[in-house]
């Protein structure tokens, strides 16, 4: 959903969606882990960030523009340009004004525009309540007081939602937003309203949280809060919960779901090792709109991404030589002004292959990348992770060039330096070295070894990346490409379906992948 293309209601919009996810989870399944776990990568992205002037910007031009037409907001927003302080930030979320309203929406149905643009209110709140909580903790800690909270929510939730939450009990949900519960349970019961119909019914939800446990931040903030006599309990954006039980008891008209929040070991689809990972290697300490474009790429936000690359582009001081960096095809430029062995030229030699790769001039594409290697070799320790993605991608040159021994041997070699570098298994750079194997073996007519590997670079790509990834798709293509080729035309079929689908969703239908997936069955 666009900017523009936001919808403002009256009311608060304060309905909380749970997102269950099944420790025995199918593929399906798998699609929510993976597109949580890159949205909490994303989160993280933004959180790092330290622009305050322009994020202040963006988030009044945003309000401004769905605001337009409505005086009072229009003047809720000039009086946060005006006065806003980084102290405040939950005062005014808690303001019955847009920002609450929007926000939450925006987290809701990841409308990665309107978040970007809230970006200051978000990392604000976070560092505001992350603080509340470790003071509230080590108050407990220290006072002896009791370290467990039960607090109350009501709401009205969908029958389809709740039909899911009801049968699953002993499973986890997940939460994308800031929401806020109270201990006051008759105040919370209001909230649920009285009466059901056929599409949506009063639930109260109970949730147990406990202090002591390494989670997710929670905390008191009634005294920060506009509205200071509700008792109000917030909880940090990302939480995940177990459902322990959903009763109705006798004569209540309202049905209780009980929640348990949960410590980051309890939880293994969280993907710790690459969720992990990525937090510590490929996130720098502090952030920028490239990091955010990555990201977004990586979730196959692919518009999105080109759109914030682009700005980080125009941003960027012409007199620094970071500009660059997301050019491609400007050697000659990097050579006239960098030191011989500078990592950006080997960035310029990478980006020159992927222009002569795609030309088809598989050889000048292999000797930009033995000219990136020497570069990279002495600008990155011998663990680094690039070097997998080096011996990779010259892999692929020398598979293109119908050496096909020579490549198995460096997507091997890519593989065990991706394991010295603790890089996880369940990981999409693993994937895609799997998978490039697979095509090997497919070439070498070693069918049964080229659909073992291809199988296991789908199932980590169902796990680790969000829903309709290109990624994806080009698996369940190399599948059905492999199948053709052994005369199994009902399980070739059956995935040149699976990767159109995925293709129509995530790419347009001019694209090269889209029309090569149609020409394979002759669509």
């Amino acid at each position: 959903m666009c900017q523009d293309q936001m919808v403002v209601c009256d009311e608060v919009d304060d309905l909380l969606t749970l997102l269950v996810i099944k420790r025995d989870e199918a593929s399906v399944q798998n699609f929510k882990t993976g597109s949580f776990m890159w949205f909490q990568i994303f989160i993280e992205a933004l959180q790092r960030m330290n622009d305050l002037d322009t994020a202040r910007r963006d988030l009044v031009s945003l309000c401004k523009l769905v605001y337009r037409d409505n005086r009072i907001e229009l003047r809720n927003i000039d009086e946060f340009r005006r006065e806003y302080k980084a102290g405040d930030a939950i005062r005014w979320y808690t303001r019955p004004a847009c920002f609450y309203r929007l926000l939450n929406r925006a987290l809701r149905f990841q409308t990665y525009d309107a978040i970007i643009s809230f970006r200051l209110l978000i990392n604000n709140i976070s560092r505001q309540l992350e603080n509340e909580y470790h003071k509230q903790k080590t108050a407990i800690e220290t006072g002896g007081g009791r370290s467990v909270l039960i607090v109350y929510r009501g709401q009205r939730m969908g029958t389809t939602e709740f039909n899911e939450i009801r049968s699953s009990r002993g499973e986890f949900v997940l939460i994308n937003s800031f929401f806020s519960a109270t201990t006051d349970k008759t105040a919370a019961l209001v909230f649920a309203g009285a009466t059901s119909t056929e599409k949506e019914i009063p639930v109260l939800i109970v949730i147990k949280a406990d202090m002591k446990i390494e989670a997710k931040a929670f905390a008191d903030i009634a005294h920060l809060s506009v509205f200071r006599d509700e008792s109000e309990i917030l909880f940090m954006l990302g939480c995940i919960f177990c459902i322990r039980n959903v009763s109705q008891n006798s004569g209540e008209n309202y049905h209780t779901i009980e929640l348990v929040l949960c410590s980051e070991s309890d939880v293994p689809i969280r993907l710790t090792d690459t969720f992990d990972y990525y937090i510590k290697h490929k996130l720098p300490p502090q952030t920028d709109m490239k990091s955010l474009a990555h990201s977004l790429s990586q979730m196959n936000e692919l518009k999105t991404a080109e759109k914030y690359l682009k700005r980080a582009y125009r941003e960027t001081p012409d007199n620094e030589l970071q500009r660059l960096e997301p050019m491609t095809g400007m050697g000659h430029v990097a050579d006239e002004l960098l030191l011989p062995n500078d990592l950006l030229i080997g960035v310029s030699h990478v980006n020159l292959r992927v222009a002569y790769y795609d030309l088809k001039e598989f050889d000048l594409a292999l000797l930009q990348y033995k000219k990136a290697l020497p570069i990279f070799n002495t600008g990155y320790p011998k663990k680094h992770p690039d070097f997998g993605h080096d011996y990779n991608n010259v892999a692929v040159a020398y598979a293109a060039k119908i050496d096909l021994s020579h490549a198995n041997e460096l997507l091997k070699k890519a593989r065990d330096r991706l394991r010295k570098a603790g890089v996880p298994e369940k990981h999409p750079v693993t994937a895609q070295i799997l998978s490039n194997i697979g095509v090997i073996f497919g070439k070498l007519e070693d069918y049964d070894e080229a659909i073992r590997l291809q199988q296991e670079s789908l199932e980590i790509r169902q796990i680790c990346l969000p829903p309709n990834h290109t990624d994806t798709a080009k698996s369940f293509h190399n599948l059905g490409i492999i199948y053709d080729k052994k005369n199994e035309l009902d399980l070739a079929l059956y995935h040149y379906q699976e990767a159109l689908r995925m293709m129509t969703k995530c790419v347009p239908q001019d694209s090269r992948d889209y029309k090569n997936t149609q020409l394979r069955w002759g669509w």
